[in-house]
């Protein structure tokens, strides 16, 4: 299905169809995408890229070179052990303060923002294996090609009208 014919069946089943505009049916449909996505771990959106850390900083914003999701699965160090992956940055500062310098040896994701333990006196390059956001459907025949085409009616249309 394309946005045309997904908008079309949930204008179909709206109980007030004059109450939206084919604009914010569309918002509805790109956000259900999101969502799905952010659920479902589909395996057309798992993306290896790179980060770098920056000096004297304990932190990078991962989302303003990666079209990053929010999901990430693993982070990987070229020259030495892998970091352990803490899930938020409480849990890390209670092993760790954000001052100490060294190689890399633990992360913790906070929204966009990847924190890690220990600053490097050279930059370093952290490869990360995650999950990219969908690609928005803007024009009527955009097909979102992430979703396998069966499952684009019980999950985007009726997904949108919930």
């Amino acid at each position: 299905m394309n946005l045309e014919e997904i908008r079309a069946e949930v204008e179909i089943k709206l109980f007030d169809p004059a109450s939206y505009g084919p604009d914010q049916i569309n918002d509805y449909i790109n956000g259900c995408l999101e969502y799905t996505a952010g659920v479902v771990s589909l395996p057309s959106l798992k993306r290896i890229g790179t980060v770098s850390t920056v000096l004297d900083q304990a932190y990078v914003n991962i989302s303003s070179s990666l079209s990053f999701s929010g999901h990430l699965k693993k982070v990987l160090i070229s020259d030495s052990q892998d970091p352990v992956i803490y899930p938020d940055l409480e849990r890390l500062l209670e092993d760790y303060t954000l001052d100490q310098v060294g190689s890399v040896e633990a992360v913790a994701l906070e929204g966009n923002v990847l924190w890690y333990a220990r600053i490097p006196e050279e930059a370093e390059t952290l490869v990360l294996l995650y999950y990219a956001s969908p690609s928005r459907l803007v024009k009527n025949g955009d097909v979102p090609i992430d979703i396998p085409a069966h499952c684009h009616r019980k999950l985007l249309v009726h997904g949108t009208l919930w």
